[in-house]
């Protein structure tokens, strides 16, 4: 694979449309310029294509022919065509994709689409989305989003910055030429070496920039985006510039010395912070609230109060206060596509357990802007909408972990997303928080019997069998919540799903 070699073969083509039928056309109603991109968009069977090989062919638009062109690449566009003097009015563009995609294993999958869709033209262009999807055990290709624009990624972030302050506005300035740079130098490096290790750190690298391009094509990016993101770029340049890709799919990592578990890999350089950073095959680094909570609340309980509270002040940065109908809310937005998300997503987990934490720091303190902040938190489980991760189901109210599919009912999540509002009502004693938690409790009871195999628990309500961790994390939040509500339906599922672990000859 050589996507600048091939990429060079893309046509670029010209027209003038200069004829008598355009004659009583007003100069208004011309496009004086006109560009069309197609390009492989973010998805979760992306992240598990080893390489692709497509070809664009009896390409079309309106009464225009072109000629074909190649992707071989999931990162950067390929322009198709540009054209000057053009009628500007809503066209039929049609296609057909051959080619192949090598999955993970490399295995070969031969691709042969014949696909069609309305673009509008306009002064600019537009940019193609391509989505490859999986079905049974073919991959297809599919038009996915059309963006009325066909500037590069790093083009339409600058524009978007423009609301940062002159010092915000350099730093991430600096972070995309730096990981332009690096992207540029591991590009280099697999062209001339062949080593797969390179491409995939290009990818690797490449994705949030590549995220965060496509959110700001469809609309402004708020002052905190444009700060996380300058964040994950400093983090994936400082990663990438002494390392390639982990040998995993899913990795965590540190800037810090500063971590509550002596086994998380450190990463030395200039860049530091004491978040969580962690990398999901395809997306790079990224700071997950979910994993940055879990490690507060580790500090938390073995007292360590400074440090938790040193990693919680941090955590700030995450975080985007918002406004409907009057009142104040805040949500801990994740930025990386997961399973087949859009971004950005909501968790239960952080929104709840954040309460609870910033309701106990200010209890350790007295400094009211925690109190503040857990508030905001709690404000946002009345959130409707895509932006709500609370639903009504059969069982009652569910608090989902990935509120981007409500039909994903995950046991542990939700239950802890309850104890952060316990802890959070504990300290303020707040109604709101109590009646959550109370319909949290009464839901759980009437899941726990689509929890249960027979011989182990599912992951998730009538969904695939927990691993053996998180088969002990049920049990282990089962008899805390015996222990709070005093209920003993929740302690009589606890035994017997231990008594799962002693039937399979596993240590309990």
């Amino acid at each position: 694979m050589n996507s600048m070699k091939k990429h060079a073969s893309a046509l670029i083509i010209v027209i003038f449309v200069m004829s008598s039928a355009c004659i009583n056309v007003s100069s208004r109603d011309i496009v004086e310029h006109f560009e069309l991109y197609f390009k492989i968009e973010s998805s979760e069977e992306v992240f598990k294509v080893h390489s692709l090989e497509l070809y664009i062919e009896n390409l079309t638009l309106g009464n225009f022919s072109f000629g074909s062109i190649v992707v071989d690449d999931v990162v950067s566009p390929v322009k198709a065509f540009n054209m000057s003097k053009m009628e500007k009015g809503e066209y039929t563009l049609s296609f057909r994709v051959t080619g192949r995609i090598v999955d993970a294993s490399n295995t070969t999958h031969r691709i042969s689409e014949s696909l069609s869709t309305n673009v509008k033209v306009q002064e600019g262009g537009v940019t193609i989305g391509l989505r490859i999807i999986k079905e049974s055990e073919n991959y297809k290709i599919k038009i996915g989003n059309i963006y009325n624009s066909p500037m590069k990624d790093e083009d339409v972030l600058l524009v978007r910055a423009s609301v940062l302050t002159k010092d915000d506005h350099r730093e991430l300035v600096e972070a995309i030429r730096e990981n332009q740079r690096l992207r540029e130098k591991l590009l280099e490096e697999f062209n001339s070496t062949g080593n797969y290790a390179y491409y995939r750190s290009y990818i690797d690298l490449s994705y949030p920039i590549r995220a965060f391009a496509d959110l700001g094509r469809e609309r402004e990016l708020t002052e905190t985006e444009l700060k996380i993101l300058t964040l994950t770029l400093e983090a994936n340049n400082a990663y990438y510039s002494n390392h390639t890709s982990p040998n995993k799919s899913y990795y965590i990592v540190a800037f810090s010395n500063e971590t509550p578990y002596e086994f998380i890999p450190k990463i030395e350089g200039k860049f530091q912070s004491k978040l969580p950073f962690v990398y999901y095959k395809g997306r790079g680094f990224y700071p997950y609230p979910v994993t940055a909570v879990n490690w507060i609340t580790s500090y938390f309980n073995r007292r360590d109060y400074e440090k938790g509270i040193a990693l919680l002040n941090e955590l700030d940065s995450l975080m985007e206060v918002e406004e409907l109908n009057g009142e104040r809310y805040a949500l801990f937005k994740i930025y990386f596509h997961y399973r087949n998300s859009s971004i950005p997503w909501v968790s239960s987990f952080s929104q709840g357990i954040a309460a609870g934490l910033y309701a106990k720091a200010y209890n350790i303190t007295k400094n009211e802007t925690y109190l503040e902040k857990a508030q905001l938190l709690i404000n946002s489980f009345e959130l409707k909408g895509e932006e709500g991760f609370v639903i009504n189901t059969t069982y009652g109210t569910w608090f989902l972990e990935y509120n981007f599919d409500p039909t994903f009912l995950v046991l542990n999540g939700h239950i802890i997303t309850m104890k952060g509002l316990y802890n959070y009502y504990q300290v303020t004693g707040d109604e709101r928080a109590l009646e959550l938690f109370n319909e949290g409790v009464e839901s759980v009871k009437k899941a726990l019997k689509d929890c249960d195999a027979g011989d182990w628990s599912l992951y998730s309500v009538k969904g695939l069998r927990a691993s053996e961790s998180y088969h002990r994390l049920h049990i282990e939040l089962l008899v805390w919540l015996y222990n709070t509500t005093g209920d003993r339906y929740f302690l009589e599922y606890a035994e017997k799903w231990k008594e799962y672990i002693e039937k399979k000859g596993i240590t309990p």
